[in-house]
């Protein structure tokens, strides 16, 4: 461009040529998708490029279903966004947007992509295993109560059996209860017994996870008080 001046008289005068160079918009490149491997449910980690800072923001949902917003605020030229929670096996449209401190906005064309199904089983940490005795004397029980968790929803049971490294002979009732905390109670064991208990949990997917058995004893139950007085009389008079 250049300017340009008349004085009074009619006469022209040009100035020097000037250029300036409009400011870019952004730009979405290289948009991908790629699955979160060992999560406990279908995750994915979403990525692109942009030509300048920008914030980073995606549109995503069930195809024909309800639509979910994700963002983040920081100025950056690559992004990733990390979308958790995903339903196994389905088809999902997403779109992504990215926006200078200008406010100018980059929108992606929507894309497609369909989630894996689940053949990952939960996984089992902070196993609790603690024992307790019912009752006294020759009415007395063992009791086992046995917590941990899972990182995903799952169903609660536990196998157990007697001996030190006996077969699991015995199963509680599974707890079709989809939870990531259980605890089950064994009842109604004999005494003075070592027993071996392992965790079974079950996901909707019906991928069940194992943790590997642990011993617990049962200790000697506690005398009632009218043996404690016949023991000690025998004691004293030697009966």
């Amino acid at each position: 461009y250049k300017v340009t001046t008349q004085d009074s008289d009619g006469n022209e005068y040009d100035g020097d040529t000037y250029s300036f160079t409009t400011p870019a918009l952004p730009k979405i490149t290289q948009l991908r998708f790629s699955p979160v491997e060992d999560a406990p449910k279908s995750t994915l980690r979403v990525t692109w490029t942009t030509n300048m800072p920008t914030n980073s923001e995606i549109s995503y949902g069930l195809v024909d279903g309800s639509v979910v917003e994700q963002s983040d605020p920081q100025l950056k030229t690559e992004h990733e966004i990390i979308i958790e929670g995903l339903v196994d096996g389905s088809r999902y449209s997403l779109v992504a947007r990215s926006r200078n401190a200008a406010g100018d906005l980059a929108t992606s064309d929507r894309n497609f992509f369909t989630t894996a199904l689940d053949t990952r089983p939960p996984k089992i940490s902070d196993v609790i295993v603690e024992t307790a005795i019912r009752g006294t004397g020759t009415e007395a029980r063992g009791q086992i109560t046995v917590a941990w968790k899972t990182d995903e929803p799952s169903t609660s049971q536990v196998a157990f059996g007697q001996g030190q490294s006996g077969d699991y002979t015995g199963r509680t009732t599974s707890d079709a209860r989809l939870t990531t905390e259980h605890v089950v109670v064994i009842s109604d064991l004999p005494t003075s017994s070592i027993y071996r208990v392992r965790v079974l949990s079950q996901d909707p997917s019906a991928n069940v996870a194992s943790q590997d058995g642990s011993s617990v004893i049962i200790g000697r139950a506690v005398d009632n008080i009218f043996s404690i007085i016949f023991n000690s009389l025998q004691r004293i008079f030697g009966l």
